[in-house]
C-alpha cells in the first residue's frame, strides 16, 4: 500500500564548513560559533507496510566561544546527539508519528560569550503530530525520565 514492509534504509550526510574572517585584525581566524564539520547519521526500518522508525545520531565538531574572534579561548566541546521517530500512516493523506530528542539527555553547549555566558542544549524532548492536507496539530512535550 504505502511501503515495501520489512525495508531497512541508511542515509548519511556530512557537513565542512571553513569559516574563516577575511581581513582586519583577526584575518584569517575561524568564525566562532561555526562548527567546521556536522555529521548526521540516520537509519529507518519498515516492520510494517504503515509503521517507520527511524533512530537518527547528530555529531556536531568543537567551535569557539561567541566573543572569541581570535580564536585564543578555549572551545566548546563538541557532542553527539541521538534522536528516534516512529510514524504511522493512516492512509494516503493522514499520519501521526511521536518523536524524541536527544535521547540520551546529553548535556551539551551551544553558544557562549566568554566564561559566564553559557547557553545549555537542549534536553531530551519530544513531539507528537498529526497531518493531512487541511488539518496540522503540532504538540511538543517534555519527556522526563
Amino acid at each position: 500500500m504505502f511501503f515495501e514492509p520489512y525495508q531497512l534504509d541508511a542515509k548519511l550526510s556530512y557537513t565542512w564548513v571553513d569559516a574563516e574572517i577575511e581581513g582586519g585584525a583577526f584575518d584569517g581566524s575561524k568564525i566562532p560559533l561555526v562548527p567546521e564539520d556536522k555529521l548526521r547519521l540516520s537509519v529507518e526500518y519498515r516492520p510494517s507496510d504503515p509503521v517507520l522508525i527511524v533512530l537518527g545520531a547528530t555529531f556536531t565538531d568543537q567551535v569557539y566561544v561567541g566573543s572569541d574572534f581570535d580564536n585564543t579561548e578555549s572551545q566548546l566541546s563538541d557532542y553527539l546527539l541521538w534522536d528516534l521517530l516512529v510514524r504511522y500512516q493512516i492512509n494516503d493523506n493522514l499520519s501521526i508519528f511521536v518523536t524524541t530528542e536527544n535521547l540520551t539527555y546529553e548535556e551539551y553547549i551551544t553558544t557562549a560569550f566568554g566564561p559566564d555566558a553559557l547557553y545549555p542544549g537542549v534536553g531530551r524532548s519530544g513531539r507528537a503530530k498529526r497531518g493531512s492536507p487541511i488539518i496540522l496539530v503540532f504538540v511538543k512535550l517534555p519527556i522526563l525520565w
